[in-house]
């Protein structure tokens, strides 16, 4: 497997920035296609529009900010964030559930901590090492004891590239849901 950098994921971002300035800066004309966005932006980017980057910034949004904020307390309230939260596999099948907490409790506290503590990496899991569709990618989280100097991992897990996307897309719509009277 080959990992992608930090750099790689940043840069991605900042892919998604500029389309997205862009297409702020060309909103009033109506000449002004999709397609003509796509292609002017093209060879200045790395990544496609959605990329690694811009979700891994959404997902500190949700999970830590949301986290903090007191809106993720009811997550996952919805069947299709339930069923993508046990989309992630373990390893080990260890959960490290603490006293009190359930499975998604615990996955809830390992993804924030993992999230928070940019202790995640990406990998292209094809035999090239190329990336051809979103599925060509997976994340490993890890997470670790609390004041451990040794930086072991007490808590391993990975999940697709495309479920991790779509838990994403599914908890900003429970965040949206919330906070919209």
């Amino acid at each position: 497997m080959k990992k992608i950098s930090l750099n790689d994921l940043i840069i991605g971002m900042n892919d998604s920035l500029a389309v997205l300035r862009l297409a702020s800066d060309k909103r009033n004309d109506q000449n002004f296609t999709t397609h003509d966005l796509y292609e002017s932006t093209k060879n200045k980017r790395r990544w496609s529009i959605i990329n690694p980057g811009l979700i891994m910034a959404q997902s500190y949004m949700y999970f830590v900010v949301g986290h903090e904020s007191g809106l993720l307390l009811d997550f996952p309230s919805s069947d299709q964030a339930i069923k993508l939260i046990h989309q992630f596999s373990f390893h080990n099948d260890d959960y490290q559930i603490k006293k009190g907490e359930n499975k998604t409790d615990a996955i809830k506290r390992h993804l924030r901590n993992s999230i928070s503590h940019s202790r995640y990496s990406f990998f292209i899991i094809t035999p090239s090492g190329q990336i051809s569709k979103d599925g060509d990618l997976i994340i490993v989280f890890e997470d670790y004891f609390p004041k451990n100097d040794s930086k072991e991992h007490y808590c391993k897990f990975k999940i697709s590239f495309p479920d991790f996307a779509n838990l994403i897309e599914s908890t900003g719509e429970m965040i949206f849901k919330k906070t919209t009277p």
